[in-house]
């Protein structure tokens, strides 16, 4: 475990291949410790507060004490034995995964909310072209926002720009009663799948049938993050590029391989 801690400190720059921007996959990196300058400055503290608190509203990081992610990402789920899982859980706080991964998760949600409300703001200019607009419509629905919420919802995002965090306040995410707004949910939908396609969280689509015996979880092991990686980086760079060919032609789609592949040499 303390290898798997090392090995996913450069995870958060998956984000640039999301955004198809070097420099998102950079920041995503950089915000991950920007918890640590809450120790030494007010603002900071104010900000890491803040995000924790949407990253909870929108269900983004893990619950430290189950650790339930990290046991999807190394092989599965939380054993059905208690005092395994009590175990199991203390190790992964005591190793650091829970608390890098929550830490990556956060950074990934705030690169993610700052690029949507870019997108939208695009989106909702009249001077943006065509080519542009459906490019930024194949993005919206990629992540669960479809056409009857994307006017209302890009609209939404734009003016959020000019708050304080750039980005919706809580209370317009979030109603007094406790539940998600209408705009909150879709904003939790969008949120949690690029943050999940940028710090993994193997479902179990990501592990074989076997991979849910005891014995399987032993000898698949971490593979179920490998084969997240790989379906949802991999071959979903693979069917955007696919796209643009058929939707925008061959400089376009060679365009778009460059922007999805750099990321990875990086």
């Amino acid at each position: 475990l303390p290898r798997a801690v090392v090995a996913s400190i450069a995870e958060p720059l998956t984000a640039g291949v999301q955004t198809g921007s070097v420099v998102k996959g950079a920041k995503t990196f950089a915000l991950t410790w920007d918890g640590a300058l809450g120790l030494v400055s007010q603002n900071a503290k104010e900000r890491t507060v803040f995000y924790k608190q949407v990253a909870n509203v929108l269900g983004v990081i893990d619950d430290p004490a189950t650790g339930e992610m990290i046991a999807n990402r190394l092989g599965g789920m939380l054993a059905e034995n208690p005092q395994l899982n009590q175990k199991m859980s203390r190790y992964f706080v005591r190793t650091g995964l829970v608390t890098l991964t929550n830490a990556q998760r956060r950074s990934s949600m705030r690169v993610m909310l700052q690029y949507l409300a870019e997108i939208s703001a695009e989106y909702q200019d009249a001077n943006t072209s065509d080519k542009s607009k459906k490019r930024i419509q194949n993005i919206l629905q990629d992540y669960g926002i479809h056409s009857f919420h994307r006017d209302q919802f890009t609209k939404w995002m734009a003016e959020s720009r000019n708050n304080q965090f750039k980005m919706p306040n809580i209370e317009e995410i979030q109603e007094n009663a406790g539940q998600l707004s209408d705009m909150g949910k879709l904003l939790a939908t969008a949120v949690g799948r690029m943050v999940d396609e940028t710090i993994q969280n193997p479902k179990l689509i990501d592990r074989p049938l076997y991979a849910e015996h005891p014995l399987g979880r032993l000898v698949y092991g971490i593979q179920s993050f490998l084969r997240a990686y790989t379906r949802n980086v991999l071959i979903g760079s693979g069917k955007k590029i696919v796209r643009e060919y058929q939707d925008n032609g061959f400089i376009s789609g060679t365009t778009m391989t460059a922007i999805q592949m750099l990321p990875n040499f990086l």
